[in-house]
């Protein structure tokens, strides 16, 4: 995500769920899995790097 936004990404630093303060209870591990949205609804969903991009370009739109 850093390198596509064109950020340094040797500045972001690891942090544990625990010591990020989250206003809801998250679980120890968890990922997101499209699986059943392609089985059940047939919708496959881009890669999730074709978001980022997309994200970074619409914002840039909107700053012009």
């Amino acid at each position: 995500v850093a390198e596509t936004a064109g950020l340094d990404p040797s500045r972001i630093r690891p942090a544990t769920t625990a010591q990020v303060a989250r206003p809801a209870p998250r679980p120890p591990y968890s990922v997101l899995d499209c699986g059943r949205a392609e089985r059940d609804f047939g919708v496959r969903l881009p890669d999730w790097r074709d978001g980022v991009r997309e994200h970074l370009a619409e914002g840039k739109k909107h700053e012009a």
